[in-house]
């Protein structure tokens, strides 16, 4: 990760705030959604704004022995 920021985990009502307090408002620049479920879910219906990451069925088996950098999900590397 090239910031010193690290993921959160955070629950549904905890996203609903966040999403709805004006940007003006953050401490930082802001948020950033990352939606893990399958691309064709995501496809379907996702988050305004948020990011489709790879988090297929051998990265998550993978992952269980060892973390998973965000560099290696992101494909966009301008959100990291």
């Amino acid at each position: 990760m090239t910031s010193s920021c690290e993921a959160l985990e955070i629950t549904g009502n905890e996203l609903v705030h966040i999403l709805r307090t004006p940007r003006d408002q953050y401490t930082s620049d802001g948020c950033v959604v990352l939606d893990c479920r399958p691309f064709l879910d995501f496809s379907l219906a996702h988050i305004c704004e948020s990011r489709n990451v790879n988090w297929n069925s051998m990265l998550r088996r993978r992952s269980k022995s060892s973390v998973v950098a965000l560099e290696w999900l992101i494909p966009d590397k301008t959100l990291l």
